[in-house]
């Protein structure tokens, strides 16, 4: 879609009536988007909410005799506006693991108390559990859930979700296999070399290739210099056999 500036001033207008200093404001924000232009309410609550911080650091004029803002809202009928379905940004998978990581925690005294872990999240995965708090967190919740909500979102923040793990796992195996490829083709090299020198016959047209840059990697074609190399790969080749079962 393309912005023009009576969206961004609505988009605005919706921004302050939604009361942003009150929970749940991102809800109501997008249920008066959606009121005001439903060709666009396929946009998230997200994508809203960053578009008016983006308008707010550009230093974006708002005029608030927009409609909207002229008439605002009591927070009663923000609360009991039908909101439009939001995109799909969450992944099903995380929320399902929010809610059990949820239950699991009910009393204080099946927490885990000290955890030691590096955290590095991405940005995206920030976003994702936001959205999730701000779906589950009303605007009468009481501390406790609250702070058990709280607590579950940060296990789950450095907790390796499974697809994540087998996902890391089977990039570590690609990058074993390849290196056990280019180990394995240096012996086969190596190897082809060595016989051609031992039976005295002349290399042929890829074999002289192969040596050339036997050559040119190690600056010799010494037989006992390639079966140094040879065992050298030899070893590698069994490290990282053992490190890939």
């Amino acid at each position: 879609m393309v912005w023009t500036d009576d969206l961004r001033r609505g988009l605005l207008a919706c921004h302050a009536t939604s009361d942003p200093s009150r929970r749940g404001y991102m809800a109501r924000m997008h249920s008066l988007w959606c009121e005001m232009h439903p060709e666009h309410s396929s946009l998230s609550q997200q994508n809203l909410r960053d578009y008016v911080y983006h308008l707010r650091r550009k230093g974006f004029d708002f005029k608030p005799q927009d409609p909207v803002a002229a008439t605002p809202h009591k927070a009663e009928e923000i609360k009991n506006i039908a909101p439009c379905p939001p995109a799909a940004t969450v992944d099903i998978d995380i929320k399902t693991r929010f809610y059990q990581l949820l239950n699991s925690c009910e009393y204080l005294k099946d927490r885990q108390r000290t955890v030691h872990h590096k955290i590095s999240l991405r940005a995206k995965h920030l976003a994702e559990m936001n959205e999730i708090l701000d779906e589950f967190l009303k605007d009468d919740s009481d501390l406790l859930t609250i702070n058990r909500a709280v607590y579950a979102a940060a296990r789950l923040l450095v907790t390796p979700a499974p697809f994540r793990v087998a996902e890391k796992a089977e990039q570590q195996t690609k990058r074993l296999d390849a290196k056990l490829k280019l180990e394995r083709q240096l012996v086969s090299r190596i190897h082809c070399v060595i016989e051609y020198v031992n039976s005295g016959r002349r290399f042929t047209t890829k074999l002289r290739l192969i040596a050339r840059s036997l050559k040119a990697k190690y600056h010799t074609l010494n037989k006992n210099t390639l079966l140094t190399i040879k065992q050298h790969s030899l070893d590698k080749i069994r490290a990282l056999t053992a490190d890939r079962n």
